[in-house]
């Protein structure tokens, strides 16, 4: 959606202030670390559960969903 395939999605809520309003932008940034934190850079012996892999995949669901639904989709 971006056209910015090499770009993080850290990265690209940082170069696109609009991309959320308000208090949203916030959720995303923190959507971004924790799902990085709990998902993609796990320490060893650090498991996600089950509760919290549910809770990521139905926040990033809503986010899509809200992006898809953007003026910026085209």
């Amino acid at each position: 959606m971006s056209g910015q395939h090499s770009k993080t999605l850290g990265q690209i809520i940082a170069d696109n202030p609009t991309l959320f309003p308000g208090a949203l932008k916030k959720l995303a940034e923190g959507v971004w670390a924790f799902s990085s934190q709990m998902g993609r850079h796990l320490a060893e012996g650090n498991t996600p559960t089950i509760r919290e892999a549910l809770l990521l995949i139905g926040v990033v669901a809503s986010f899509t969903a809200y992006l898809l639904d953007s003026p910026q989709s085209g």
